[in-house]
């Protein structure tokens, strides 16, 4: 696969203002030689952030300042903001921009201008779209005064942008048009084309995304004219017919559309464009299903995934936009084909080889939302291989891996049992199910509700189980290792009810973001626990009273540091656990999972432990991971799968082989009896991590005051389950 050397989708998300109209006014004068070579530096800097090269980019700043010493250059420091922005250092962006702010008061109107915009892009990045909106229409209002058409145009997109993912679709007619009218005036050249494919990309949204009428494609179709007619790039003109293909599949017109296409298949491979060519075989795989071509369409989402696989460090990962846009749809599509074809398809070696290229799609998209949570490719330096090296055959004889897909129109279960691959099919589309699936949440988390979540856990189970339950009992299965997806990774799945009894009283269940995530099975460790907690109120959090007698119950049971109350301290943990002595880190606290993973934390007695700290800290340990981290008072919002999906992420993240945590909290007394019987049940060599949490939660079952769901069913064992 070769590097793309061209990526420009961020101009299609968000303008940066790469390219800035001959704007050099600087606050200070270097002699004419440096003057000149810092200009030439930041032309090239343009270039490259207008390739979508950020990497590159970044580069080049670095050499900037290091050889003219200009870090107080205002227009340097801007674009280094830029350039981190899209690099997904959001933090690092803000704090630069927040230099070039101390040094607002003497800027330029060209400066403003592009301050802002850059500002702009930031802060859509924390989710403030109304802030962002007014940065971006204060930037145009400047690069008019600094008569900075391009800029203003710009910033005028952007504001727009920020609109509709507001959903506010007041006066859009009107701003359009009258984008359209600015445009019109500025002449042609790449980057005036550049602006009307963004134009048209608006109205085409307003169609697809707001239910405009369709005769709005007519704008977006005109846009895309008019950049045609104004450059000869033949990268432009491959955006050009590509966009207009997509127009013309969202009419159903299939042989407009294929032509189109492959006109821009044309363009991106003339330049090895593979950010577009990407783009192009996944819009040739989409219109080959809507022609129930699958095989052509399966071998366009082939080429559109190999491509992709070699795209994905170079998008933003940790942006609100890209990967949901423009990355997850493309594997769960070409699961989608792969699963309609396997469907029709007699038993036998073929249907066993196309499953598993779904499993394998299935487990490419989960690494990869794990990658986008935590906006880093590297969370998992080695990841393993899908067939769950390393775990005893003994375990994996009696152990099915479950994999759910929720698509449009029907959900999907696939299971892997031994070498065999099976596939269930339910006839309930992916909204239908979000929507039960939040009010099971909701009822299942409240225990004054009684059995208000019975009916949704009863549906759930004829949804997601009763249909592969023949061959889990054929086949002798014990243990579930579900890999959910979206809105499951919000329940727990051991309180689905088949009307007789709970999944928990038939399975041991565990659950992974994804198998080839799941640190290598090694012998179990427990000779050396660190046990933190928190029993009085801190940092506007209630107390823990039962906290005390956890951590006293635990310690023991196993040799241990403890940790409590103002023994628990931010710098004093980090440094623990970076210690490889300790094979256990228990942690009786606070803790929350956002669904932007640098606000998730564990809460110490002084300060918050975040989920990058936490890392830092076991990345130090070298080869000796951490053999299970237990967050015995954490929570994540109903209803939040971005939140969720941290919490599935934790053990990954961490690099533990195994994680314990709670969807939700729940009564610290309950918790407490919880645990002690978890560890109780895992110094028997004879039981697994999962098997000791389900004995657990069992016992809490069959007790009078616990037994609602609401207290045993939101502990999850993620990662290893053995």
């Amino acid at each position: 696969m070769r590097t793309s050397t061209r990526l420009l989708l961020p101009l299609l998300l968000w303008f940066t203002v790469a390219g800035w109209d001959g704007l050099y006014a600087e606050s200070y004068q270097p002699d004419t030689d440096t003057a000149a070579r810092i200009r030439a530096g930041w032309t090239l800097v343009d270039e490259l952030r207008s390739q979508g090269r950020n990497r590159a980019a970044l580069a080049e700043l670095n050499a900037l300042q290091t050889n003219f010493e200009s870090t107080t250059s205002v227009q340097t420091g801007i674009r280094l903001g830029g350039v981190l922005c899209g690099l997904g250092r959001y933090e690092e962006a803000q704090s630069t921009l927040d230099q070039v702010a101390a040094a607002a008061g003497r800027l330029e109107p060209a400066e403003r201008a592009a301050y802002l915009l850059e500002l702009g892009n930031v802060t859509v990045e924390t989710g403030a779209l109304s802030d962002a909106a007014a940065l971006f229409r204060e930037s145009a209002t400047f690069a008019d005064q600094a008569n900075m058409p391009v800029l203003a145009a710009r910033a005028s997109l952007n504001a727009l942008r920020a609109k509709l993912d507001q959903k506010d679709i007041a006066n859009l007619e009107r701003e359009l048009n009258a984008l359209s009218a600015r445009l019109k005036t500025m002449g042609s050249g790449r980057s005036i084309a550049q602006l009307w494919i963004s134009l048209g990309d608006v109205g085409r949204r307003a169609v697809t995304d707001f239910a405009f009428p369709p005769e709005w494609r007519g704008h977006a179709l005109a846009a895309y004219r008019q950049a045609q007619n104004l450059t000869t790039d033949p990268v432009i003109l491959g955006w050009a017919a590509g966009f207009t293909g997509a127009l013309y599949e969202d009419e159903g017109r299939i042989s407009e559309s294929l032509t189109l296409t492959r006109t821009a298949l044309f363009y991106a491979q003339q330049v090895g464009a593979d950010d577009q060519l990407y783009r192009w075989e996944w819009q040739l795989g989409r219109i080959f299903k809507a022609a129930n071509q699958l095989q052509s369409s399966q071998q366009a989402y082939a080429r559109a995934t190999a491509i992709l696989g070699g795209l994905k460090s170079n998008f933003t990962l940790g942006s609100r936009n890209t990967f949901n846009r423009l990355v997850a749809p493309v594997y769960s599509q070409y699961a989608d084909v792969l699963l309609t074809r396997s469907a029709t398809m007699a038993a036998g070696d073929s249907k066993q080889t196309l499953l598993r290229s779904v499993r394998n799609q299935l487990e490419t998209l989960k690494q990869a939302e794990v990658e986008d949570y935590f906006a880093s490719a590297c969370v998992v330096q080695n990841p393993q291989q899908t067939n769950t090296q390393g775990v005893a055959q003994k375990e994996m004889s009696s152990t099915a891996i479950l994999y759910p897909v929720f698509l449009d129109n029907r959900i999907e279960l696939l299971v892997e049992a031994g070498d065999e691959l099976a596939q269930f099919t339910t006839s309930i589309g992916r909204n239908q199910a979000t929507q039960l699936i939040r009010r099971f949440r909701l009822n299942l988390e409240r225990p004054l509700s009684a059995d208000a979540y019975l009916a949704q856990a009863q549906e759930l189970y004829n949804w997601l189980m009763r249909p592969a339950e023949g061959f889990l009992n054929s086949r002798g299965i014990k243990t579930l290792v579900i890999v959910p997806e979206g809105a499951l990774r919000t329940i727990p799945l051991s309180a689905l009810h088949d009307g007789k009894q709970f999944l928990l009283e038939r399975y041991v269940i565990a659950t992974t973001p994804a198998i080839k995530l799941t640190q290598p099975i090694g012998e179990r460790n427990t000779d050396n626990l660190l046990i933190a907690g928190l029993t009085e109120a801190v940092q506007g959090f209630s107390s823990l009273p039962a906290v005390a007698q956890e951590i006293s119950n635990v310690a023991a049971m196993y040799p241990s540091m403890t940790m409590q109350d103002g023994d628990f301290q931010l710098e004093s943990t980090a440094t623990n656990l970076s210690l490889g002595k300790y094979s256990v880190a228990h942690f009786a606290t606070h803790g929350e999972f956002n669904r932007d993973y640098r606000k998730s934390f564990i809460l110490t007695y002084d300060s918050k432990l975040s989920l990058s700290r936490l890392q830092n800290a076991l990345k130090q340990r070298g080869d000796v991971p951490l053999d299970l981290l237990v967050l015995s008072a954490c929570q994540t919002a109903a209803g939040d799968d971005r939140a969720a999906l941290g919490l599935a992420g934790v053990a990954v993240q961490s690099g533990a082989r195994s994680a314990l945590a709670s969807l939700w909290s729940i009564s610290d007394t309950a918790t407490s009896q919880l645990i002690e019987r978890f560890y109780g049940h895992l110094q028997s060599s004879g039981n697994t991590k999962a098997d000791s949490l389900r004995q657990a939660q069992l016992a809490l079952l069959g007790s009078e005051r616990f037994q609602h769901p609401s207290f045993w069913a939101p502990y999850l064992l993620i990662g290893s389950w053995l």
